[in-house]
């Protein structure tokens, strides 16, 4: 991504959230791993971008997901898709309450949440012998 961007162009990152919440979904979408905010931030760094914002976010389910999650392994239920476990008609609600949530995050870092969502830079570097582009 880094070698896309414009010098000092912009990346939005939407990522996962914390190892222990790990559950069939993220099977289904193929992640790799989840993050915490130290982490990201170490990987983002260490490819050349510097952190504008970095927060967790979807603080509302992150107990229901983390419950939710618990009782599964507990249990050994493994549906096919976590999306098969809702009910359509609370979907409408559901997305307001998770919407609603834009609210705290123009104002403050949230300090947990089942996602991170990062606004990083990439850093500018002047090629060797100081020539500029």
């Amino acid at each position: 991504m880094r070698r896309v961007l414009n010098n000092n162009g912009r990346a939005l990152f939407f990522v996962p959230a914390f190892m222990f919440l790990w559950g069939v979904q993220d099977d289904v979408s193929n992640h790799r791993r989840r993050y915490t905010k130290k982490v990201f931030s170490e990987k983002l760094k260490s490819a050349g971008f510097e952190i504008e914002r970095i927060t967790y976010a979807n603080i509302t389910f992150f107990f229901p997901i983390l419950l939710g999650r618990l009782v599964m392994k507990l249990t050994g239920f493994r549906p096919a898709s976590e999306n098969n476990l809702t009910i359509g008609a609370l979907n409408g609600f559901l997305g307001k309450i998770f919407g609603a949530e834009r609210f705290w995050l123009r104002r403050a870092n949230l300090p947990f949440g089942v996602s991170l969502i990062c606004i990083a830079k990439k850093k500018f570097f002047v090629p060797l012998g100081g020539f500029l582009p």
